[in-house]
């Protein structure tokens, strides 16, 4: 009996034993699917664009998630951060989004299944360095005595926010946000128009836009125009024969227009030179009306006229002895009781 007692001890033991060395094996998921990482394009400051492929070794798995995961240290994991795509898993392309300017960036694509997460292989990237904005002045128009319109284009924040903008101006070349100038806050890329108001009467000025990130301040081209005479506008239309080969006279079209009580007249036309801002002191010649002009006793060359209505009126004034290959800066102008004016300046080159 004690015999018998003893042998199933015994065997109940080396069952409990045997069990216990027998290990259940997980699979290794590395040997079901493969994944791939696509290497990172389009790379900016704060986003770039990366993805990956899966596919199957061995038997096919559902994949609970994949997509690419991202970290400024090596060997990045689905803890750090990553994205959860919805595509095609076959080939997946995915958005790298919040990344720091200017740093150092380790990515690989993943999947999911049921028996873990497979990475694959690892590509690093350097985000972009935050630039100055890219800006440019279109056209500085409608000039009266104390106001003008400018439209400008902010094409580039330079991979940071825009948290001012505007157009500055002065008497003198080259205007800074330190002088006059419109202020935007915080603002994105696009076309836009602004007022600068408080200007003097028949005054040059110096216009140009800027654009604040924080890396700096940048500015656009700059455009000069002149505020007009008391009473009057002033208006260049256009060119005719500028681009035309060979020709050494091109006409230009002018307006006058009227304000409020118009001023006597004494001469208008349109004056040039080879350098910005051309005044009646460099070549210039007199405008031929397309309405009827009432001439002053006593002026030479005069165009005084008394207007029954505060109509525009156009007129045509020549610019000749012209040299092939010359820029060529031009204005109208105007001249009153009150003393010259002159329109927007416009430039060209001879052909």
């Amino acid at each position: 009996m004690k015999i018998k007692t003893w042998h199933f001890a015994f065997i109940s033991m080396m069952t409990l034993c045997l069990s216990g060395c027998i290990k259940t094996s997980t699979p290794d998921p590395s040997k079901i699917i493969q994944v791939t990482t696509i290497d990172p394009t389009d790379i900016e400051q704060r986003v770039t664009s990366s993805g990956g492929t899966i596919s199957f070794t061995g038997a096919v798995t559902p994949i609970t998630a994949y997509g690419v995961c991202w970290s400024k240290t090596p060997e990045p994991t689905i803890a750090d951060n990553k994205t959860v795509d919805s595509l095609t898993p076959a080939r997946f392309s995915s958005l790298l989004t919040g990344l720091t300017p200017g740093t150092t960036y380790y990515v690989r694509a993943y999947a999911t299944i049921a028996d873990g997460t497979v990475y694959g292989n690892e590509f690093s990237f350097n985000s972009l360095q935050v630039a100055l904005p890219s800006v440019s002045l279109v056209s500085v128009y409608s000039v009266t005595q104390t106001t003008a319109q400018a439209n400008y284009t902010i094409s580039s924040n330079g991979g940071a926010d825009i948290i001012s903008r505007g157009i500055c101006w002065n008497t003198n070349p080259n205007p800074t946000i330190s002088e006059s100038k419109t202020n935007h806050g915080l603002s994105g890329m696009g076309e836009f128009e602004d007022s600068l108001i408080g200007l003097t009467e028949n005054t040059i000025y110096y216009a140009r836009p800027y654009a604040t990130n924080s890396m700096g301040t940048a500015y656009g081209d700059e455009l000069t125009f002149t505020t007009s005479i008391s009473g009057i506008n002033l208006n260049l239309v256009t060119v005719i024969g500028s681009t035309i080969p060979n020709v050494d006279t091109v006409m230009v079209i002018g307006i006058l227009r009227p304000v409020t009580v118009l001023p006597t007249v004494l001469s208008y036309g349109v004056c040039w030179s080879e350098s910005p801002n051309p005044s009646i002191a460099d070549d210039h010649s007199f405008g031929t009306d397309i309405k009827q002009f009432k001439v002053v006793p006593g002026t030479s060359r005069g165009r005084g006229q008394s207007y029954p209505n505060m109509s525009d009126l156009q007129f045509h004034s020549p610019m000749t002895d012209l040299q092939s290959g010359i820029t060529y800066y031009c204005r109208v102008f105007v001249t009153t009781s009150a003393g010259t004016g002159y329109g927007q300046m416009t430039s060209f080159v001879a052909q």
